[in-house]
Formats: structure tokens, C-alpha cells, sequence
């Protein structure tokens, strides 16, 4: 005997689509969390500032070069967004149809500023053009630093030998 005929014929047999439906639209909790909806926004603004010198001075075969800067920053950015859930409907896609927001969400945002400044110091020396040495140096401060180090200073020496400028050579 076959489940057709075991089923009296006044009634149709339950489809799976059917038991799920039913289970949905009893349990609106299901339904709450169908779908969902992230949003965010974000905006900022930055502001720079800076200024630099620089000056040259030769004396017979000696070079001097020297720069000097500074410079300022400010960033300052907004980010907020939320997720909602609960969309009834598949052609509900837009956020003002979802149902709540999600479970255990809220609104959530972040606003911040960051200021840098800086000063620096850039010197070229150069004998004759042969043997060159470059000395740089910089303060930096930012509010990122943290709260007991606002500044951090940075500096490199090089130096630098020109050997296709000796008199020596023959391919000058």
C-alpha cells in the first residue's frame, strides 16, 4: 500500500513548503531576523599647513646648502552606521521597511581628531663636487604619540664620494 492510498481523498497531502511557511508565520522571531541591511557614513576634513626656507652659500670649492620647514595637520573624521533586519518581503530592499534593529545591535559611531606638527633641518655640504655630505634632522609631534611622549625627534648623516669628478680618471 502506497502513502496515496493510505490518504483519505477529501484531503491534500502536506507539502515541506508548506510545514516551513507555517512554522515562519508562527515564530515571528524567524521572521525579525530575515534579511538584512548595513548603512554607514562617513565624512572628514583636513587641514595642512607648511612653510620652507632654504638658503645656498659657496665659499671657493666648498658648497653649503640648507633647508629649513615646518609643518602642521589636523584630520577630523565621523563614521557612524547601523545593521537593521526583519524584511518581510523580498522586494523590500530598502532600510525604512526592515522590522528592528539587529538583534543585539545599535548605533554605532566614532568621531576622531589627529594633529601632527613638525620641524626639520636639511644641510648639503660639497668639496669641489667630489665629496658631499648630507645631514638631516626632524621633530616630530602628533596626538597619536601618546600621552607621555608627544614628540619623537628623527636625524641621518650621509656621505657620498664622487669618484667620476677625480682628476685622476680619464673618462671626464
Amino acid at each position: 500500500m502506497t502513502w496515496v492510498e493510505t490518504m483519505p481523498m477529501c484531503r491534500p497531502p502536506v507539502s515541506l513548503i508548506s510545514i516551513i511557511t507555517t512554522i515562519h508565520l508562527q515564530n515571528p522571531d524567524v521572521i525579525y531576523r530575515r534579511g538584512r541591511y548595513n548603512i554607514g557614513n562617513s565624512s572628514g576634513i583636513t587641514y595642512n599647513a607648511n612653510a620652507v626656507i632654504s638658503y645656498t652659500k659657496s665659499w671657493g670649492k666648498l658648497d653649503w646648502q640648507a633647508i629649513l620647514g615646518a609643518e602642521a595637520r589636523q584630520m577630523t573624521t565621523e563614521n557612524d552606521g547601523y545593521t537593521v533586519t526583519g524584511f518581510l518581503g523580498d522586494g523590500q530592499d530598502y532600510l525604512s521597511y526592515a522590522v528592528q534593529y539587529e538583534r543585539f545591535g545599535r548605533v554605532r559611531g566614532v568621531r576622531s581628531t589627529v594633529r601632527t606638527a613638525g620641524v626639520f633641518c636639511n644641510n648639503n655640504l660639497s668639496w669641489d663636487n667630489r665629496y658631499l655630505m648630507d645631514m638631516t634632522c626632524r621633530l616630530d609631534g602628533s596626538s597619536l604619540y601618546g600621552k607621555h611622549e608627544r614628540a619623537s625627534s628623527y636625524w641621518s648623516v650621509g656621505f657620498r664620494w664622487n669618484i667620476s669628478n677625480e682628476k685622476v680618471h680619464s673618462w671626464k
